[in-house]
């Protein structure tokens, strides 16, 4: 019998067999397949390669994430400034009285008809959802009496220039029992800029801050911008937060109503929050981080400046930088970042 043909090829070889004088011609054609340990090979450069590939990948998608969060807050500057343009100042904080009162020496006394509507809800015309804006009743409560039946579902539309991407919650609604009236709210992760501190429990209705939404029915102009404007935050992250949904506690994070008083658990951090607790990292069930700015973008989270551009700033700063970037008026040196 000739010998067998040596290794197993992918080529068809001759093998010549001297038997006596003659000279047998043997075609020998090799196994087709991989062998157990060229598979086990390829099996472990393929993982190699999703190990060094994966997080870059949940980088680059981490990254477009965050780049659709500032560009979000980017289309929020314009709108506001377009509202100025038409308005000759900045929306308030929150429009307490129905009859749609902006002045700077309001003064709440409680014998008002609270309707409780947002900035973001003036400023609707301007982030291109005008036909939103025009379905909304403002001279009815946005919490009680007439007002939820009305304006729902208007109050629980998503409005995706108002969510961040990168947090898990954003989407959600959360379902309000409005003195019998069922109601809905949808979120906002981008929070007005109230100041350097919230109020208290004596004074929280006539609220008055030194940020960009100073309080109930109370509005800024560019000109009371005296710190500058490249100086100056307008408006912040703050994530959800699954507490509001597992407690049904708040009016935290409504993007269309709010009480707009700065004084916990009152409804200090309903759609605008002032700076006293700094910028660090939260957890996501956590009621106390439902009052300082933080998101889930990692190492920190975006803010717009009154100049309009936006700026991702770092969980480390300083809680007292922080604080003078927060006011418009108070004339601190030390403002760089």
């Amino acid at each position: 019998m000739p010998p067998s043909c040596a290794g197993n090829s992918f080529i068809a070889v001759q093998c010549f067999t001297p038997i006596k004088d003659a000279v047998m011609i043997q075609t020998c054609r090799a196994r087709q397949g991989f062998t157990v340990v060229e598979l086990l090979v390829v099996i472990t450069i393929i993982a190699i390669l999703i190990a060094l590939l994966l997080p870059a990948v949940q980088m680059a998608r981490a990254a477009a994430r965050r780049a659709t969060c500032a560009n979000n807050l980017k289309q929020i500057g314009i709108a506001l400034h377009h509202y100025h343009g038409v308005h000759k100042r900045f929306p308030p904080a929150h429009i307490v009285d129905s009859r749609l009162i902006v002045r700077e020496d309001f003064i709440h006394t409680g014998s008002e008809l609270t309707a409780y509507w947002s900035w973001i809800v003036h400023t609707l015309p301007y982030l291109e959802q005008a036909s939103l804006y025009e379905r909304f009743e403002l001279n009815y409560p946005a919490f009680w009496g007439a007002g939820p039946s009305l304006n729902n579902p208007n109050t629980s539309v998503k409005l995706p220039v108002l969510l961040c991407p990168e947090d898990p919650s954003s989407n959600k609604t959360t379902q309000k029992d409005c003195n019998g009236t069922p109601c809905e709210f949808a979120f906002t992760n981008y929070l007005g800029v109230a100041g350097t501190q919230g109020g208290s429990l004596v004074s929280w209705s006539n609220y008055r801050s030194d940020g960009m939404f100073p309080g109930t029915n109370r509005s800024v102009k560019l000109s009371h911008v005296t710190d500058g404007t490249s100086q100056t935050l307008f408006v912040g992250e703050r994530p959800v937060g699954e507490y509001i949904f597992a407690t049904g506690s708040g009016d935290f994070g409504w993007w269309a109503a709010g009480t707009g008083d700065e004084w916990p658990p009152v409804g200090r951090g309903d759609n605008i929050l002032d700076s006293s607790a700094g910028l660090y990292a939260g957890q996501k069930d956590s009621f106390a981080d439902v009052f300082h700015w933080w998101s889930y973008h990692t190492g920190g989270a975006g803010f717009l400046w009154v100049d309009g551009r936006v700026q991702f700033i770092s969980n480390s700063i300083d809680h007292t930088l922080l604080r003078n970037v927060s006011s418009r008026n108070g004339g601190e040196s030390d403002t760089a970042l």
